[in-house]
């Protein structure tokens, strides 16, 4: 169904559109779309989050991404309904840049994934 939209560098927002057979995956506004066959009949999105940031060493930017309403659909007579499903590590797990080999950056020092999310949800929610 439409209506992902990822951020891009600047201000402006960038339409994902599903594509049957394909899994999209964003990060940073740039869309990859991999092709995975008949059997997959929707488009799955996967939006990489500051987990997946901070274990790359930024390498893979969190993506900022909203969804609304396409004008197309806004008089439709079935409600819409989107299901958000989020995966997270466990809250003892040092979160930091996996690769020992790369510079450090001082935006990735090491944090308990607890300690993270609650910083994200006091961002988000207050």
């Amino acid at each position: 169904m439409a209506g992902l939209e990822v951020k891009d560098v600047g201000d402006g927002w960038i339409p994902a559109p599903p594509i049957p057979g394909c899994i999209l995956v964003n990060s940073l506004g740039i869309i990859f779309q991999k092709t995975c066959g008949e059997a997959l009949h929707e488009s799955p999105q996967v939006n990489l989050g500051i987990e997946m940031e901070i274990l790359t060493n930024g390498r893979y930017i969190a993506t900022r991404h909203r969804v609304v309403v396409p004008e197309e659909e806004a008089g439709r007579e079935q409600p819409r309904q989107s299901f958000a499903f989020f995966v997270n590590v466990d809250d003892d797990v040092m979160l930091e840049p996996v690769n020992k080999e790369e510079p450090k950056s001082e935006r990735y020092r090491p944090i308990l994934a607890r300690k993270n999310l609650d910083s994200l949800l006091s961002a988000t929610y207050g």
